[in-house]
């Protein structure tokens, strides 16, 4: 079966500009991670125990909140 987009690098190479020019706020990167959490406690795939190492995580987080992904 042959795909629809005639170059999907140009598309690729679209969708990343689009997303460079048009970064996230702070807060669609927070809603998003707490999407993203919810999902992976409703599947399960997320431990029960409480952590252990809070200040870490909580940089962890920070981390890939600010990174711009």
């Amino acid at each position: 079966m042959k795909s629809m987009i005639k170059n999907p690098k140009e598309v690729e190479r679209a969708r990343w500009n689009y997303r460079r020019e048009n970064p996230l706020s702070i807060e669609q990167r927070v809603a998003l991670m707490n999407a993203m959490y919810e999902e992976a406690k409703k599947l399960g795939r997320l431990e029960k125990k409480p952590r252990q190492d809070r200040k870490k995580h909580k940089i962890e987080m920070a981390r890939i909140l600010n990174s711009g992904v």
